[in-house]
């Protein structure tokens, strides 16, 4: 059991460190791809219903290994018995599990709550970043000027998948950080209501 407590202690705190030092050095992103979606996430309702799997992210599960790891140990160097050192163990995990998805989830909230409304960006011609799939079968990036800003958002279509580099209108807002694009012929504007 310590062993289990230590490695995971280990393991953990070794991605936890080098996860703040790459957000440190600007390599890191908060809404990494392999992350979860907090921009649906209300933080005043962390904790109820399906909050718990869209928190389910890299970061969470990091934060409840380093935690579950650091606080067996100190049971175990407190000489409690293996069955309390487990319950408080698993306790500490979950705790830091909620608090690190609670804390995504404001910083997804300032971040989305900036002077730029993605609804102005309806009818104007956007770059494609991260190559879009077919029929809404998932979402690619998009790079787009709004409000004098360039921002990144992420894009779905309907039609047929477009490679990166392309050029693509926006037709519509479908989420606080997505929009709908169909692709453009060079020269050509696409008239098409949201």
């Amino acid at each position: 059991m310590e062993s289990l407590f230590f490695w995971c202690s280990v393991v953990g705190g070794t991605i936890l460190v080098a996860q703040t030092v790459l957000l440190i050095l600007g390599i890191g992103d908060v809404d990494a791809d392999a992350g979860a979606d907090f921009s649906d996430v209300d933080p005043g309702d962390f904790g109820h219903g399906n909050v718990f799997a869209k928190a389910l992210t890299f970061q969470t599960f990091v934060a409840f290994l380093t935690f579950f790891g650091l606080a067996g140990m100190a049971c175990r160097r407190g000489e409690l018995n293996s069955t309390l050192s487990l319950i408080i163990a698993i306790a500490s995990g979950l705790t830091a599990f909620a608090l690190v998805g609670y804390l995504m989830a404001l910083l997804t909230a300032l971040q989305g709550k900036g002077n730029v409304e993605l609804q102005n960006a309806v009818g104007s011609t956007a770059r494609v970043y991260l190559r879009i799939p077919a029929q809404k079968k998932g979402a690619g990036k998009v790079t787009v000027a709004v409000q004098g800003r360039s921002i990144e958002c992420r894009a779905v279509t309907v039609g047929s998948e477009i490679a990166t580099g392309e050029e693509v209108q926006i037709i519509g807002v479908r989420g606080p950080r997505t929009v709908e694009v169909v692709a453009t012929e060079k020269g050509e504007s696409i008239h098409a209501s949201a």
